[in-house]
This record gives C-alpha cells, structure tokens and sequence, in this order.
C-alpha cells in the first residue's frame, strides 16, 4: 500500500468517518462528534486507499479466498462514497467493477488488516494527543 495521500475534497462527515475507524480498529476513544475535518479527511485517504488495494486484488479473488464481507454499517458509508465522489477518488478497471463495488463493497481483510497495521500508530497518538499527522 501507498503513503496516505491527504484528500483535497473531504467528502465523508464525522459519523461516517467515525464508522471507517470503529471497523478499522474495533473501536476509537474520540466520539464522532468529535472528529475534525482532519480525522474525516485520515478516514477518507484509508478508505480509498483500501478500496483501490481491493480493486487491485479483485483479478486474484479466487486464489484469496479470505474475503471479508463489510459489516452493514461501514457497507453504507462505503456505497454512499462509492456513488458519490468515490467514483472520482477511487481507481477502477471499468463501469462494470465500479458498479459491482456499489451494489455489494468489498475490502479484502488482508488489505484491511495491512491498512490498520500501517495507520495504527498515528490513529493512537490521534487519540492521545488530538494531534493528527499523516
């Protein structure tokens, strides 16, 4: 996976964003009303950055069989960005992968599980400091 690229649009709001972590990590000690544009925008670049690692990994999905099917509610937050300005964000192969995404969104648990190792360090000293730096 990439270096985080900070987005220049936000799109997600506080609870959605929320969500993305909460599933990432199980959970987070800052409340969603909490989250500043920053947080939003450290949800975002995770979220597409393992959206373009799935769609990366979807040629090879029958030899890694270790798919995760995203729980209800991250797979909203993921089909409303999808349909949004994911469309623009996210690196697909065609209409039809992108569409196939919208109507059931899929992230590879290994692309999930690398994106938590590689974000976890500065998720917590968000939550220790306030401090976001990505």
């Amino acid at each position: 996976m990439a270096r985080l690229k900070k987005p220049k649009k936000i799109v997600l709001k506080p609870q959605q964003a929320h969500a993305i972590i909460t599933w990432l990590y199980g959970k987070t000690s800052v409340a969603a009303k909490d989250f500043s544009k920053e947080d939003c925008g450290f949800a975002q670049a995770m979220l597409v950055e393992m959206l373009n690692a799935s769609f990366a990994m979807g040629f090879v999905e029958a030899l890694f069989r270790a798919a995760a099917k995203v729980p209800s509610g991250p797979k909203k937050v993921i089909t409303t960005f999808l349909k949004g300005a994911g469309k623009n964000l996210v690196k697909y192969k065609d209409k039809d992968d992108l569409e196939e995404m919208m109507k059931q969104p899929t992230i590879y648990k290994a692309v999930k599980n690398q994106m938590a190792r590689a974000a976890k360090s500065v998720w917590k000293i968000r939550e220790a400091t306030g401090e976001l730096t990505y």
